[in-house]
């Protein structure tokens, strides 16, 4: 268990990150797995990956 301590900020920080990018790729797959892959723009996976990544296309 990590303790909330200063020195353990960065830690935190990035399991925070990772959670948060977790939850946006499940965002992104269940998007695709409604069949909206169908459309043109989001021909396979990797460019509803792409659309849902920080900075990506709108």
């Amino acid at each position: 268990m990590v303790r909330l301590q200063p020195e353990n900020a960065p830690a935190l920080r990035n399991l925070g990150l990772l959670a948060w990018e977790n939850r946006e790729a499940e965002a992104a797959l269940a998007y695709w797995r409604r069949g909206l892959r169908a459309d043109p723009h989001h021909a396979d996976l990797l460019d509803v990956l792409r659309h849902y990544a920080p900075g990506g296309t709108p």
